[in-house]
């Protein structure tokens, strides 16, 4: 595993690449959040995801630790920055499997919108030479991956309420 440098929320704004996608869910912020929170529902709605588990003692809340396993991305070791129910799910990669990137924050900000959820989902990177070579793939496959993710997490959240 390669260590990558733990970032805040700022990095959202500092990131040299910041990718973003939107997805509306028929679902409720807290109905999405729950289903976030929990690493083991990944596996039935978040593609290419082969098994999240929590690393650390602390489960559920900022400063918990993770470790998940995604098809072609590789492995992550995950730390929370935020975990603000039905409104905000937010970690910093700590190391991984592929050297691509020194530095990686993932963010879901939740929005209650049309009866449903707004979801907006960035991904901020300091790509490392072998990120910036394989950005346009990365690019492509990581809106594949948020695309094809939003009509299964909404099943998922049907199917549990």
């Amino acid at each position: 595993m390669f260590a990558l440098r733990p970032e805040g929320l700022e990095f959202l704004d500092t990131a040299p690449v910041v990718l973003r996608e939107t997805l509306h869910v028929a679902a409720s912020p807290e109905a999405i959040f729950d289903i976030f929170a929990d690493p083991a529902t990944w596996s039935s709605w978040f593609t290419f995801m082969r098994h999240a588990r929590w690393t650390s003692s602390e489960t559920a809340r900022v400063g918990a630790e993770r470790h998940v396993s995604i098809h072609v991305l590789g492995n992550l070791q995950e730390r929370f920055v935020a975990f603000d129910r039905g409104k905000r799910f937010s970690f910093t990669m700590l190391e991984a499997s592929m050297p691509a990137a020194s530095a990686m924050l993932e963010d879901y900000e939740l929005f209650a919108e049309n009866g449903g959820t707004r979801l907006e989902w960035r991904l901020a990177i300091e790509p490392t030479l072998l990120g910036k070579l394989s950005m346009p793939v990365t690019r492509q496959t990581m809106r594949k991956i948020i695309r094809s993710s939003g009509p299964k997490l909404e099943q998922y959240a049907k199917a549990k309420a």
